[in-house]
């Protein structure tokens, strides 16, 4: 891999330090719910709202205002969107982290 590329396996934490503060934690935040979503399956309520808490204590003030953003500006929170939402927005946090932001945004992602 050259000095340049961008490592896109989300296991792998980035290689500035600063991005890499609290990544695996994220991570492994982001892997439980998203294992779940595989399977059909949310989690509770109760164990919703400790998972998210979970991840906002490892976020950063800008990652938070994207993390509880809607799906789609026409696709409202509710609580059939929420966990979807959440897991969505926090893969974006994790490639973002990785250097993959300019990806996204070209991407429309």
């Amino acid at each position: 891999m050259t000095e340049n590329a961008i490592n896109l396996d989300l296991e792998v934490a980035p290689t500035d330090p600063v991005e890499a503060e609290n990544y695996l934690e994220i991570h492994a935040l982001w892997k439980t719910l998203s294992g779940l979503q595989n399977q059909g399956r949310d989690l509770s309520d109760e164990e919703f709202s400790t998972w998210e808490s979970s991840v906002l204590k490892l976020l950063r003030p800008a990652e938070i205002a994207r993390f509880r953003k809607p799906l789609r500006p026409h696709i409202p929170i509710s609580d059939d969107t929420i966990q979807f939402a959440r897991h969505f927005h926090l893969v974006k946090i994790l490639w973002a982290r990785k250097g993959v932001e300019k990806l996204m945004k070209d991407t429309g992602f």
